[in-house]
Formats: structure tokens, C-alpha cells, sequence
């Protein structure tokens, strides 16, 4: 029979958790780590965003990254003040749309984790970030590869879309995910865009509403898409506290490391949020075996402090290049072989909910089933 204290920690321990996907992808991305995360108590929502898995407008309907967003805009909007504050997770471009989120709806969001995510500032424009990761990447065919871009139309002018090919997959993306979950992304992903001509024009977040929202980031130390190295100069200037590394997760943690992801959203995931000075703490007074974030003043530590995981855990220290140093370029640092990557009986189990999901992408909008039809001819 369950003890009063067990009861007592099953009773707090359960959070509404938002998942929120990044671009090209969709809900689907998120099939192993929700039903983890349900299996411990937790009510979790994966969204579609606007043109995204069965979300039916298409990527040419979608003319900012407010309305790419509103899927998740207007879930927070439908809160109401006695219901329970959520725990938004974005992923990649995802971040974007958490950071409009947390300027928006702060009362409604307990902590946000940027999970390999872009995060902006409250001192540049919106579109900052992205510049900056522009900026980085070197814009030959090595760093895109297959990646297809185009051009359409909106009230505001001209938008970029794109729309990542089977190589950026494999190479960037899911190098040491599954290949059953690669196949997944090549028959379920859809065009989309990084809105970069409609940031660059936005107000930039607010320090009293989007800085109020407390943070934490998921490094991915084999992340070929977003570099640790960028991924580390984001914290120091988005000013994040709160750190916690995955060792040998690539791009999509959910696929090469969903439960190790799980274990430490489990951990992370705060009771009740205390904030300490200039820092940040999340503290769970009530169940003690959970994690723990030390509050770090912004720019006065020279490292950045982990959440402390349990021993069989794959998360790591992270050591970050120092709080002070501002925009440097990222260091290029060489890396060892990937570490062997062993797949468990359910990462073979290819999901049947694809095939739904692709009898629903037929009803979407034609100009996107035929780009789509087109880009993987040209791939065999």
C-alpha cells in the first residue's frame, strides 16, 4: 500500500507540459517522449503549429512568426486563472515560439526549456539570433546541403521558405537517431520558414513580461544542426541560468535520447518557482529526490551549473566559456567518433500513427504534397 508521503509526491509531481516542435516537423516528433512523460503523471500537449504536421493551412498562409505560432498563442490564451501553469518545451525554431509566448502570457507559464532551441534577447531585435546563427554557418552547399528555399509572397513583402532534403536529415539532424525515426521526418515533414524578414521588423521582448519567465537549456553535444559552441553563446546571451547537457543526443533528442530527455524534464520540472536575487531557483520542497537548479546571478559565475541527475543518468556538467565574453565567434572544437549508438526494441517499433498522418498531409495544400513529392524524386 502507497504511503501517505508517496501519495503525497504523486499529488505534486504532475504538470501540464507543452511541447512545441521545431521547423519542418511537427507533433508527431514527440510520439516517444509524451507518452513517457504521461506514464509518471504528467498531462502533456503536443501542438501543430501553423502549417505544421496536420495543422491545415499551408506554409504560403503564414506570413509572421506570430502566426506560425498561434496554435500555441492561443492555448495559453484559452487558460484560465485557476487553471494550473504550464511548462513549455520548444525545440530548435520552436524557442521563437516560446519567446512570444513568455512576452505575451508570462502569468501562465511556470519555466520554459529551450531544448537545443534559438533564443533571443531583450536588447536586439527578435530576429538576432538568427543573424547571428546565419552568420556562422557557412552558406555553401556543405552546410545545407539539400535543403530546398523559396520565395513567397506576404501583406508585409517577400518570405523565405524552406524545406529540409533527406541529406540535411541524415547528415545534420539525426545522425544518431534510429533510422525507422528518419524515415519518419523524410515521409511526415513539411515546408516552412524561419520568418527572418518578419523578426527583423518586430519589437523586441520585454524584460519585465519575456524576462520574467524562468528558463532552462538542453545543450545536445552532437548537435551538427545547431552547434554546441552556438548553442553555449546563446546561454551567455540570453543570460540562462540554468544548464543541463545530453551527452550523445544530436538534434533530435527525442529520437536518440528519449528517455535519458525525459529523466531530466522529470527532474527539472519545478514544484514552485522561487526567484533568488538576480538568479534563479526552482526548488521542490516536497519531493526531495527531485533536482535541484542553483541560482546563478546573470555574468557573475565563471561556469554554468547543471540540474544534479541521478547516477544512470546520460546528463552531464556543462562547462560554459566564461558569463562575460559577449559575441565572439564560436571556437571551432574538433570531436572525437560519435559514441555507438544502441537501439532499444521500441525504437524499432516504426509508429502506426504515420500512416494516418499521411492520409491527412493529402487533404493539405496541394503546392506542398507536390513540392514534397518532387523533392524525394529527386532524392532517388
Amino acid at each position: 500500500m502507497a504511503s501517505a508521503k508517496e501519495n503525497h509526491h504523486e499529488h505534486h509531481a504532475k504538470h501540464h507540459i507543452v511541447l512545441v516542435h521545431g521547423a519542418c516537423h511537427g507533433a508527431w516528433c514527440w510520439y516517444k517522449l509524451k507518452p513517457r512523460l504521461e506514464a509518471v503523471g504528467h498531462r502533456v500537449t503536443a501542438l501543430d503549429l501553423a502549417a505544421s504536421g496536420i495543422n491545415m493551412k499551408a506554409i504560403q498562409d503564414v506570413h509572421s512568426m506570430n502566426d506560425y505560432s498561434q496554435p500555441l498563442l492561443e492555448l495559453l490564451e484559452s487558460l484560465g486563472p485557476n487553471d494550473q501553469k504550464v511548462v513549455l518545451v520548444g525545440h530548435s525554431l520552436g524557442g521563437l515560439s516560446l519567446a512570444l509566448a513568455m512576452d505575451e502570457f508570462p502569468e501562465k507559464i511556470a519555466v520554459v526549456v529551450f531544448l537545443t532551441a534559438f533564443v533571443p534577447d531583450t536588447v536586439h531585435q527578435p530576429s538576432y539570433v538568427l543573424d547571428q546563427y546565419l552568420e556562422r554557418t557557412p552558406s555553401d552547399s556543405d552546410a545545407w546541403l539539400d535543403t530546398q528555399f523559396g520565395s513567397y509572397q506576404s501583406p508585409n513583402g517577400p518570405l523565405t521558405s524552406m524545406f529540409f532534403g533527406p541529406k540535411f536529415f541524415s547528415s545534420k539532424l539525426y545522425q544518431l537517431s534510429p533510422a525507422e525515426d528518419l524515415e519518419l521526418a523524410n515521409t511526415l515533414a513539411r515546408p516552412g520558414s524561419l520568418f527572418l524578414e518578419d523578426l527583423s521588423k518586430a519589437k523586441k521582448f520585454t524584460e519585465d513580461r519575456f524576462g520574467s519567465v524562468p528558463q532552462v537549456y538542453v545543450v545536445c553535444e552532437e548537435d551538427k544542426a545547431i552547434p554546441v559552441e552556438f548553442q553555449r553563446w546563446m546561454i551567455e546571451n540570453g543570460d540562462v541560468s540554468n544548464v543541463v547537457e545530453l551527452c550523445g543526443a544530436d538534434h533530435m533528442p527525442m529520437f536518440s535520447k528519449p528517455q535519458e530527455l525525459c529523466d531530466s524534464l522529470i527532474q527539472m520540472v519545478p514544484t514552485c518557482t522561487v526567484r533568488v536575487g538576480a538568479g534563479r531557483a526552482f526548488l521542490n520542497p516536497q519531493c526531495p529526490d527531485l533536482a535541484v537548479l542553483i541560482p546563478i546571478p546573470p555574468r557573475a559565475q565563471a561556469g554554468v551549473l547543471p540540474v544534479a541527475l541521478n547516477p544512470s543518468s546520460s546528463v552531464s556538467p556543462l562547462s560554459s566559456r566564461g558569463l562575460a565574453s559577449r559575441l565572439p565567434p564560436p571556437p571551432h572544437t574538433p570531436t572525437g567518433p560519435h559514441p555507438q549508438h544502441h537501439n532499444t526494441r521500441e525504437d524499432h517499433c516504426f509508429p502506426p500513427f504515420v500512416f494516418f498522418y499521411r492520409l491527412l498531409l493529402c487533404s493539405c495544400n496541394r503546392a506542398e504534397i507536390d513540392l514534397s513529392l518532387s523533392h524525394k524524386n529527386m532524392a532517388t
